[in-house]
């Protein structure tokens, strides 16, 4: 019997079998809205940017205020802290690989 999922689109949240593994939405309609939400919000996020209008960093502990100049949506500090973090779960990843000698 195959897996059953729950459509990731909020409004619809109907159970489906997925045809692939990474399978998020039960059908391409689904997709389609939520990928034109997505883009929609980067667009009005950039425009506002562009805008000058005043833009806060989006870690969860974090209220810097972003220049209008940098293009992401975490600060210098979060970019670092959140680059350390990555580094720090691959390098834990590679020393709990087995390395057998032939």
């Amino acid at each position: 019997m195959a897996e059953t999922r729950y459509c990731a689109l909020p409004e619809c949240g109907k159970p489906f079998e997925p045809k692939s593994y990474n399978a998020k939405y039960c059908s391409s309609e689904c997709q389609k809205t939520a990928t034109n939400r997505r883009l929609l919000e980067k667009y009005h996020e950039k425009k506002a940017a562009r805008a000058g209008k005043k833009r806060v960093c989006k870690s969860f502990d974090c209220n810097t205020i972003l220049s209008r100049y940098n293009s992401d949506v975490h600060c210098e500090t979060c970019q670092a802290r959140l680059a350390r973090a990555k580094r720090e779960n691959i390098f834990d990843i590679l020393n709990h690989i087995e390395f057998r000698e032939d």
